[in-house]
């Protein structure tokens, strides 16, 4: 089984917050290139196909800071059962 320190999930959680934010603004920048009408067809698509990367990103590190924060959840009800 493997252990956390409250610190260090506490600390991932930060991280992945960290991490959701950037891609939260380079979604909105990608938003905003993808509608230009100077873009070729070619270049919409590399775009279009760069934004579903981070879109997948996103996704997955939502899931982890989720899990994350139910597990901080538990471990937190654990110790103060114990008090």
């Amino acid at each position: 089984m493997i252990e956390y320190t409250l610190d260090s999930l506490v600390h991932l959680y930060d991280s992945l917050n960290n991490q959701i934010e950037i891609l939260r603004n380079d979604l909105s920048e990608f938003n905003k290139i993808g509608t230009s009408q100077n873009l070729t067809d070619e270049y919409r698509a590399e775009i279009e196909e760069a934004r579903k990367r981070i879109e997948k990103r996103f996704e997955k590190l939502t899931d982890m800071r989720d899990a994350t924060e139910r597990l901080l959840h538990t471990l937190l009800n654990e110790e103060l059962k114990g008090l």
